[in-house]
């Protein structure tokens, strides 16, 4: 394809003769009005936005790609190296030879042991046992259980650079529990983005969950979802299984503890139990507790926190993408209200609000 430059006719003048530039420029011209001139290359279709692919995890970053066994993880205010890893009844056997009163674990629950070596990069840092923890198959992230006696444990203080301290840290884990990895976080930091993970058992991974679909489902505390369904938000899907009210409620709270004061006057305890699946793909960990469930009137009115204890299994858990955790949360409502609401608003990683009814009729 040529494009041609269109050709006027004979320039006309009045006045003054042309100068000698334009002369020369209107000859060049007459030049190009007989020459054909290749045209450009036409610009080619704008290109539907290419699809884009799932970047492979950062190792270290997640327990889908943790740093393997033997890693150094370098954080900024220490270096941590594992020694040895030990669980079942190998742990056991350190536990009873260290002459500590360590009784044996649960039925169906094991202790994990990690020893480690924690040496100081930064000024000043406050490391302890409550900075690693461990989680596996399950996607539970477990922590330091601190009446496990074992020596030397791995003492909570204050590191500088240069010095280093080594020690052992306990865990009481499902023995079912495989692909074993270490969560580290920096000393005295919860922010998870300081979060590193590495391998205990070889080649250990944990992949994450498929993404969760969020739906509109009790949006609102006009429209709350109903009674046994599931509502799902970007990272969090609950739902309630059981609800109990009145005296089956008050006989939970005090067989748990019988020290549990009552409900305030004007309220009833109503007792949910509850399951959250965490989908977070972030790589961090997701945490669900009573204090991300609120009771509510259908009108909005927030209702008072119950303070109880001992109910058992609690509603907190830390997961990983893909873990679930079901246990009870205690709330109290307004004796006259026939129709009250649960509200449901994690704290991270997002921050969706949803609302079930805990009556069959929620209006």
């Amino acid at each position: 394809m040529e494009t041609r430059i269109r050709c006027m006719g004979p320039l006309r003048t009045r006045g003054p003769r042309v100068s000698a530039a334009l002369a020369t420029a209107l000859a060049l011209g007459a030049v190009a009005c007989r020459t054909a001139v290749p045209a450009a290359p036409p610009a080619p279709p704008p290109a539907a936005a290419a699809r884009e692919e799932p970047r492979a995890p950062v190792p270290g970053r997640s327990a889908a790609a943790p740093l393997p066994i033997g890693s150094d993880v370098d954080l900024s205010a220490v270096r941590v190296e594992v020694g040895t890893f030990e669980r079942g009844d190998a742990a056991l056997r350190r536990l009873r030879a260290a002459g500590m009163p360590t009784s044996s674990p649960q039925v169906g629950s094991e202790f994990a042991l990690v020893e480690l070596r924690v040496r100081g990069v930064a000024d000043e840092s406050w490391v302890g046992c409550r900075d690693f923890r461990v989680a596996g198959s399950s996607r539970v992230v477990y922590f330091h259980a601190p009446r496990t006696f074992v020596t030397p444990e791995l003492e909570t203080g204050v590191l500088r650079t240069g010095d280093t301290r080594t020690g052992w840290c306990a865990y009481a884990i499902p023995t079912a529990e495989r692909d074993l990895v270490l969560l580290l976080n920096e000393p005295g930091s919860r922010d998870p983005a300081g979060l590193r993970y590495l391998a205990l058992d070889p080649g250990a991974s944990i992949a994450f969950a498929s993404a969760a679909v969020a739906t509109p489902t009790g949006g609102t505390a006009a429209d709350p979802a109903p009674l046994g369904s599931e509502v799902t938000t970007g990272d969090w899907s609950v739902e309630a299984l059981e609800v109990l009210r009145g005296e089956a409620a008050n006989r939970l709270v005090l067989d748990a503890n019988a020290q549990n004061e009552p409900p305030q006057d004007g309220f009833e305890f109503v007792a949910v139990r509850l399951r959250a699946r965490y989908f977070g793909r972030s790589g961090q960990p997701g945490l669900v507790s009573p204090a991300e469930f609120r009771a509510v009137s259908v009108s909005g009115e927030v209702y008072p926190r119950a303070i109880v204890i001992d109910v058992r299994p609690r509603l907190s858990s830390t997961l990983l993408s893909g873990g679930e955790h079901t246990g009870w949360g205690v709330f109290q409502v307004a004796r006259g209200d026939a129709n009250p609401l649960l509200r449901f608003q994690p704290f991270y990683p997002d921050e969706g609000r949803r609302f079930l009814a805990l009556t069959s009729e929620p209006h």
